[in-house]
């Protein structure tokens, strides 16, 4: 999955990382969408893709196998939950 801040992205609003690509097998296909914004990983607020590894990496760390993540996404928001997998 590719992120870029929202900031970055005309007309994509202030918070938030913005999902620019998602990959066909990775552990969000089939979950999230390319212009879905990830607002909170886990609780914790993301502004930048490097917010949302940090707090992946943070699950990883404590043994966590998946991530719940507060998306926007088509005019509404959601609950996604996704496999993090470890390293």
């Amino acid at each position: 999955m590719t992120l870029t801040p929202t900031s970055k992205e005309s007309g994509a609003g202030s918070e938030g990382v913005l999902v620019t690509a998602v990959h066909p097998r990775g552990p969000a296909a089939n979950l999230l969408k390319i212009g879905d914004t990830i607002l909170e990983v886990a609780v914790e607020q993301v502004s930048t893709p490097g917010d949302f590894n940090k707090a992946i990496d943070g699950l990883r760390q404590q043994g966590k196998r998946i991530a719940l993540l507060w998306v926007k996404a088509g005019g509404g928001t959601r609950f996604v939950v996704v496999p993090v997998g470890h390293h």
